[in-house]
């Protein structure tokens, strides 16, 4: 496994044997996000040495279920429904559930890398925003750190974010990803909540115009 950047990722044994038996007949590549010890897939790009990104996607999906049945113990498919009615109720049963989103796809799109157009065959709905930000200092005594973006050259201070009992507490430094609900001009991230550490990115992905600012933002109701 790889991350964005082509960086070799240690994995899982469960995990790793899944990529063993997918490439037995050829190279597989496969979209997915590891999250601990589990991988989740997202969608197909090549089987078996054969390039798929021009077939649709259901098509491409239904290839996706018969690789990943024999490894369910390890590796989740990303449910995907095609009905008005269970669309719906998925939505709103992740938008309740503090999901980070969900994504529309065309079920005949081709698999197409990169950022989606807005009128494009895939939709992205966040019902909550990401930002990638830098360490600044470790509170002394909570589990909590300041984070800061670059602002043009200069690194400003976006607030604070707890970190979680079960989470490593980041260095000075660190990279990490933060959900937040909307930022202030001039202020801090609101609600933000931590994510992990981000090793696939770099200083410039820090910048403050990532941020989507209260005054701009979309909140679901």
């Amino acid at each position: 496994l790889h991350n964005k950047t082509g960086r070799a990722l240690d994995v899982p044994s469960g995990v790793a044997s899944f990529a063993a038996a997918l490439s037995r007949d050829g190279e597989t590549v496969v979209d997915a996000e590891l999250v601990g010890n589990r991988l989740f897939i997202f969608d197909l790009l090549m089987l078996g040495g054969e390039d798929v990104r021009g077939e649709g996607f259901r098509r491409r999906y239904a290839m996706l279920e018969g690789l990943v049945l024999p490894f369910a113990e390890h590796v989740t498919l990303s449910p995907a429904f095609s009905f008005p009615t269970s669309k719906r109720a998925n939505y709103d049963a992740l938008l309740a559930g503090g999901a980070e989103g969900v994504v529309f796809k065309c079920g005949a799109a081709p698999y197409v890398g990169g950022r989606s157009a807005a009128d494009g065959d895939c939709l992205k709905v966040k019902f909550v925003e990401s930002a990638t930000v830098r360490v600044k200092s470790v509170h002394p005594t909570k589990r909590s750190v300041a984070m800061e973006m670059l602002d043009g050259e200069s690194w400003v201070d976006v607030g604070n974010v707890a970190i979680p009992v079960n989470r490593t507490i980041p260095a000075v430094g660190a990279l990490v990803e933060a959900h937040y609900l909307y930022a202030y001009r001039g202020g801090s991230l609101y609600q933000p909540v931590y994510k992990g550490e981000r090793d696939d990115v770099s200083e410039s992905d820090c910048g403050i115009g990532q941020l989507k600012f209260k005054a701009e933002s979309r909140l679901a109701a």
